[in-house]
Parts: structure tokens; C-alpha cells; sequence
């Protein structure tokens, strides 16, 4: 047999290429991290509004010292303060921001028909809110504090109870079977026995003992000193007096026992925007009856009681106006 061919070397196979590395991607630089939605805008709770007002008053006119003092002239403190009980701060404060964003607005579509509402008038608004925000802002970190020591006034009372009774059981035994004395320490007592009650009868009883302190007879002098009256003890009273109202006060104003009031500097910075909302009323009021594309300033159900009736012909709009179709034409 012939002999076997060897078998045909297969050719060299031709090295394998490694694939090419992949061409890494810059890292996409990262984005900075957002703020919170709201944040900036609203900031501590409570505090929303005050970003409102500081917006405004980005673009308005700033006021001297001057144009502050003839503004706070036309309205007295005393008026203020009235006006200011008559309201809840918190919905004064949200409408009036209310009517400063609307009189904004519209002092820039009808400066003509507002002309007698000059931008210096709103920038003392606005700044009136500002000071509203403030105060209630310190009333809402007083009432805050007074919850971090509620015992506070359950104490003060105990305090006070204490140093009431004591005093008087000790000016009793001085007035003996004396009619006249014992009538003044029953006086004295009075008839409330509530925090105000007790605070008005310890400052009875001191004067009552520092009567007693300044007698100068040798009988008042023998009965003081048997029962060892002495100044200590009207300063006690006093001062235990003084605790109970702090106290009694501060949680009168977080509205535990009694229904929850603005302190007197809410009610004096509640009122003066009251007032400044009620002179704006009646300016848009006459506007809007030479232009009706000038809108009314409807006061909100916070305000109503006080700011209806003091518009133009004796009456503030019913219905919060419609908004308009279309930009108004400058110049109003």
C-alpha cells in the first residue's frame, strides 16, 4: 500500500485580538445638591411670611426715619391697641399679606388710577406686617418656654397660697377681737380666691403689715413683735405676688385655663396694620369706581368685623374681586 500522506498541517491560526478595552466615561460631575423644595422659601416654620414681606419689599421704595415717623404719626398707639384686641393676630397677619401682594400688583397695571397709594405708603405696610411677624414670633417663643416649665405655675401658686395664709393668720392675732382690724385683714383677703385674686390679696396684706410695721406706739410694737412681723415678710409677699402674675400671664397667653390672647405688643403691631389695611380699602374703593380694571380689597374673615363699614359709602365689597382676563394696560 502506498504509503499515507501526512495529513495537511492546518495554517496558523492567526492570534486572537483582545478586544479593546472600553473607553471608560468621565464620571458626570455631580450635581449639587438641591435644597429641599420650600426651603428657602419658608425657612422655620412660622417664618413664611416674613420671606413674603422681604420679597416685596425688594422693589418698593426705601424708607428714612423720617418717612417712618410721619406714617406711625397719623394713628396714635391708644388706637392701635384697640383695634388690636379685636383680632387673632395670625389672620390678620396672612390677609394683610394678602392685600400688600394685590396692591402691589396693582400700583404697577394702573399707577395713574393709584396714584394717590404711593409705593412709600406700601413700603410702610409692608414693613408694618414685618413688625407684626416679629412680635408674634417672640410670643410664640415665650409661650414655648412656658411649656418647657409648666410646673412653673402650679409651683408659684403653691408659693403664693402659702405666703398669703401665713400672713394673714399672723395679722389676724395682731387684730385680735378688734372689729376695725379684723375688717381690714378681711378686706384685705378679699373675695377671689383665683391667681388674680391671690396676687391682689398678698399686695393687700403687705400694706396691711407695713401699716402695722409703722405704728409707733408701745402696744403695736409689743403685738409686732410677739408674732415676729417683720420686713422679711412683707417682701415675701410681694415677691410671691410677682412669681404668680409672671407666671399666671404666661400661661394665660399659651391659652391653658383661659382662652389664648396676644401679649400688648402683638396688639399694638395687629392694630397699626389693621389701620393701614383700612386706608388702602378705602383708596382702591374710590379707584375702582373712576376704573373698575383696579381691584377692591376684600378683607378676609379674620379682619371683616373691624374693616367692614370703614371702606368708601359705608360698606367693603362681599365677594373677593374676579380675576382679570388679561394684562391690564399700563398707565390705568
Amino acid at each position: 500500500m502506498p504509503a499515507k500522506m501526512p495529513a495537511k498541517m492546518p495554517a496558523k491560526m492567526p492570534a486572537k485580538k483582545r478586544p479593546a478595552a472600553k473607553k471608560s466615561k468621565p464620571a458626570a460631575a455631580k450635581k449639587p445638591a438641591s435644597a429641599k423644595k420650600g426651603s428657602l422659601a419658608s425657612g422655620a416654620k412660622g417664618s413664611a411670611s416674613g420671606d413674603a414681606a422681604a420679597r416685596l419689599l425688594t422693589d418698593l421704595p426705601r424708607l428714612t426715619d423720617e418717612d417712618r415717623a410721619a406714617f406711625r404719626g397719623q394713628f396714635d398707639d391708644a388706637q392701635c391697641d384697640e383695634l388690636g384686641t379685636r383680632t387673632k393676630s395670625d389672620a390678620v397677619e396672612r390677609e394683610a399679606l394678602g392685600f400688600a401682594a394685590t396692591i402691589d400688583k396693582a400700583l404697577r397695571a394702573h399707577p395713574h388710577a393709584l396714584r394717590r397709594y404711593g409705593a412709600t405708603r406700601l413700603s410702610w405696610f409692608v414693613e408694618c406686617i414685618r413688625v407684626l411677624s416679629a412680635a408674634r414670633g417672640e410670643q410664640k417663643s415665650a409661650a414655648a418656654k412656658a411649656t418647657s416649665v409648666g410646673m412653673d405655675l402650679d409651683l408659684a401658686r403653691i408659693a403664693a397660697l402659702s405666703v398669703r395664709n401665713d400672713l394673714r393668720d399672723t395679722l389676724s392675732i395682731l387684730a385680735g377681737a378688734d372689729a376695725k382690724e379684723k375688717a381690714a385683714v378681711h378686706t384685705a383677703m378679699g373675695s377671689r380666691d383665683d391667681d388674680r385674686g391671690v396676687v391682689d390679696a398678698l399686695h393687700a396684706l403687705a400694706d396691711l403689715a407695713e401699716q402695722w410695721l409703722a405704728r409707733g406706739d408701745a402696744k403695736a410694737r409689743t403685738l409686732v413683735a410677739s408674732v415676729s412681723l417683720g420686713k422679711s415678710d412683707v417682701e415675701a409677699a410681694v415677691s410671691a405676688s410677682e412669681e404668680l402674675a409672671q407666671a399666671a400671664a404666661i400661661d394665660l397667653s399659651e391659652g391653658g385655663t383661659s382662652p389664648s390672647r396676644d401679649t400688648p405688643p402683638v396688639n399694638r403691631a395687629e392694630g397699626r396694620v389693621l389701620l393701614e389695611m383700612r386706608v388702602a380699602m378705602g383708596i382702591f374703593a374710590r379707584a375702582h369706581e373712576q376704573n373698575s380694571a383696579v381691584p377692591k380689597l376684600v378683607p378676609g374673615p379674620g379682619t371683616r368685623n373691624v374693616l367692614v363699614g370703614h371702606a368708601r359709602k359705608g360698606a367693603a365689597p362681599e365677594t373677593p374681586p374676579a380675576p382679570a382676563a388679561g394684562p391690564a394696560a399700563p398707565g390705568g
